[in-house]
């Protein structure tokens, strides 16, 4: 395994660059924590405070959606959480999800990264490879959410767990070169600022106009699972609330508000129907 990069927060100077930004303050550090978003979820309600932002190095016990774990190694992710104040109805949380998907998408097109793109509701894909995944959750305080990010930086592939390999991805991987965690954590933060406000402001349409350009599966035929559903369809956009519009084979037009999005490669599905042809 290569050597970890060193590319170490200089917290003083963090909190300098933050400091014109409503988000990140106060700004909470941890080398090793079990999990940010669960840390600030545990804040006692008098010490909740919108803003507030949590970074590691590592976490040991990082969390996806479905309760997936999120493995990372020491010092090669960049790991987060900023606590939001959500005034908003629940059901347009999903919004905020997809605008810090644009955020990423946006300090890694500044970065010179060739076509980021958002795989719904809340990865970030480069070549293919999920680079990016965020976790937006309930705080114990009403109207108040946490949301987290997790960034794979400096991770080669032998960093990543066998069955991971051919679907996980880093931005050492998408261009080899020096990267600066500290850096994409304030281009973001800057970013997804003016999102967050436009969301509290009711202009969803910016935040959706900016996620469907990026979107990987707008148009394309995909499976979506979860929740005990299955689904089968094609892409046809995102409803106003941030949900997915699918047309199924039959023809219905449904709205898909949460699951797992899974493209059907040409070749998978000629094979399938193929082998139903077969057996019929």
């Amino acid at each position: 395994m290569t050597q970890t990069p060193r590319d170490s927060f200089d917290l003083q100077r963090l909190q300098q660059r933050l400091a014109g930004l409503k988000l990140g303050q106060p700004l909470y550090y941890f080398e090793t924590i079990d999990s940010t978003n669960q840390f600030l979820r545990a804040l006692p309600p008098n010490q909740i405070q919108p803003g507030a932002l949590a970074l590691a190095d590592h976490q040991t016990k990082g969390r996806g959606r479905f309760h997936r774990r999120w493995c990372d190694t020491p010092g090669r992710s960049l790991l987060f959480s900023v606590l939001l104040e959500a005034s908003r109805p629940a059901s347009l949380w999903p919004l905020l999800t997809l605008g810090a998907a644009v955020s990423v998408c946006r300090a890694l097109e500044r970065e010179e990264i060739a076509r980021p793109q958002i795989r719904w509701p809340n990865d970030v894909m480069i070549d293919e490879r999920k680079v990016c995944g965020i976790l937006a959750e309930k705080t114990s305080a009403p109207k108040v959410l946490v949301l987290g990010v997790g960034l794979n930086v400096h991770q080669r592939i032998e960093d990543f767990p066998s069955p991971l390999r051919r679907s996980a991805g880093s931005l050492q991987l998408a261009a080899e070169r020096p990267w600066s965690r500290e850096n994409l954590l304030v281009a973001f933060l800057a970013d997804f600022e003016t999102f967050y406000r436009q969301w509290r402001d009711e202009q969803d349409a910016t935040i959706l106009h900016e996620c469907r350009r990026r979107m990987s599966t707008l148009g394309r035929q995909v499976y979506i699972h979860g929740h005990g559903c299955r689904a089968e369809g094609i892409v046809m956009d995102l409803d106003d609330d941030g949900s997915l519009v699918l047309r199924e084979p039959t023809g219905i037009v449904s709205r898909r508000h949460s699951g797992e999005v899974e493209e059907i490669a040409w070749e998978t599905k000629n094979k399938c129907e193929g082998s139903r042809l077969k057996d019929e």
